[in-house]
């Protein structure tokens, strides 16, 4: 399937939000803090929230015209990301297959699961492969085995949740259960309230600087990249 020029727009934010939450905080054990509708903190999420949704629609368009499509009890897409002689590139003639060949950059997932009890569901994962795994890192240049996007949307409710997998966590994030490192996003429309938190209380909460950068490095390991998101300090500063 050849690769080909295209551009997604991204999607404007609904409501006017109050924040409740700190991204700022990287430490587990802080307590949460609360913003009502203080219009920098407002104008920051928003745009943020934007431009992470821009690249959500983006690679889920690549998925739909370029992964390997699937219709089971739902729609199901994978691809791989491998290195060529003209970059990276998306493996056109890819089959559902483990372990990958040795010059995969990105093994990438999607699934969408939409029903009335649990709403629009769009769950995203990568992980590198043999040869990206110097470009897959978090933001102190440590390895990472896998990061999951989910998207949800049902009412008055929207949900997204970034869920990392790092490959050597602090021991008070390791558990049983999965990821080491997460932050959930959920948008009440209603109330007109953004709550942010980690999606389990063991795992470290993923900063603005973080999710950025998770963000970041997914997009420039996918041909034809986007221009990227500034690079964000703990404090949310360029």
């Amino acid at each position: 399937m050849a690769n080909q020029e295209r551009q997604v727009e991204g999607r404007e934010e609904e409501a006017s939000l109050a924040i409740v939450g700190s991204s700022l905080v990287d430490d587990p054990q802080q307590e949460e803090q609360i913003f009502i509708s203080k219009k920098a903190e407002y104008q920051r999420y928003s745009e943020l929230l934007k431009v992470f949704f821009e690249k959500l629609t983006r690679w889920h368009e690549i998925f739909i015209t370029e992964g390997h499509n699937e219709l089971r009890a739902f729609p199901w897409s994978w691809l791989r990301v491998k290195s060529s002689a003209n970059g990276f590139v998306i493996d056109p003639d890819m089959e559902y297959e483990y372990p990958y060949p040795p010059d995969t950059i990105l093994e990438a997932g999607y699934n969408n699961l939409n029903t009335s009890e649990i709403g629009n569901n769009y769950h995203y994962w990568f992980r590198p492969g043999e040869a990206g795994r110097n470009f897959f890192v978090d933001p102190d240049g440590k390895s990472l085995t896998q990061v999951r996007f989910h998207v949800m949307d049902k009412g008055n409710l929207a949900e997204l949740s970034i869920c990392v997998d790092e490959l050597s966590p602090s021991p008070e994030n390791i558990s049983v259960l999965s990821g080491n490192a997460s932050v959930v996003y959920q948008l009440n429309r209603q109330l007109q309230i953004i709550t942010i938190d980690r999606s389990t209380p063991h795992h470290k909460l993923i900063s603005e600087a973080y999710a950025s950068h998770l963000f970041n490095t997914i997009d420039s390991l996918i041909p034809q990249a986007n221009p990227q998101l500034p690079e964000l300090t703990a404090e949310g500063e360029q």
